[in-house]
């Protein structure tokens, strides 16, 4: 079939998580996190980070633009994300489904007690298990860690060490050092300067190399 479609793991509508988000997080919290699952399954064969704006996500799914920001912020504290939100719905978020997920019923019970032939027990579902991090992720996180510490702030916490580990996962190490560091120089280093920074070097280089393509005439 050649129409473009939607598509998202059908265990995540099983597992009692569309209910428990919209209770727990706020009405239309589960029509967002479908959205980033759909576009993380469009875009990544293994799940990994997404690129888009509050205003996009609002709508594609039928809700207001600050309502999506508000949610964006409710599964981030839910740990259910990681993200790095602009200081305006406009602006591109980084967003990432966090893993292991954990839903209401595990994964495990869906597949044996959900009674549909399409589930069966040992089943690898997307999202439900960890994932092996690449070799010397972690020693690269800890170089963005540094920067941010020598260019912008002394303040960590959970939520920005996630913020952090998307940067380190996004773009790479001699863009990131360019721009902590030109970060550091503002009166006000602020880490979303940064990486709204970082996102619009990354969409001129993607622009600039479109224009290099060769004429497919």
């Amino acid at each position: 079939m050649d129409e473009p479609l939607a598509i998202s793991p059908l265990w995540l509508e099983f597992s009692g998580l569309p209910e428990w988000l919209n209770a727990e997080a706020r009405a239309g919290a589960w029509a967002v996190f479908k959205k980033i699952v759909e576009l993380d399954c469009q875009q990544n064969a293994i799940p990994d980070i997404v690129e888009a704006a509050p205003a996009e996500l609002a709508q594609w799914t039928g809700l207001k633009a600050e309502t999506v920001q508000k949610i964006l912020v409710k599964l981030r504290r839910k740990h259910l994300i990681a993200c790095s939100l602009g200081d305006h719905e406009e602006e591109t978020a980084l967003i990432q489904i966090q893993i292991p997920l954990k839903t209401p019923r595990p994964a495990a019970e869906v597949c044996k007690e959900s009674g549909k032939a399409f589930f069966r027990p040992g089943m690898r579902l997307r999202y439900a298990y960890p994932i092996d991090e690449p070799p010397g992720d972690e020693v690269r996180l800890q170089q963005v860690v540094d920067l941010y510490f020598n260019n912008i702030s002394m303040r960590i916490n959970s939520f920005l060490l996630d913020e952090l580990r998307l940067i380190a996962r996004r773009f790479d190490l001699e863009s990131i050092r360019r721009v902590f560091g030109r970060a550091g120089l503002n009166d006000k280093p602020e880490l979303r300067w940064a990486v709204k920074e970082l996102l619009k070097e990354a969409k001129d280089k993607r622009t600039i190399a479109d224009c290099r393509l060769p004429n497919a005439d």
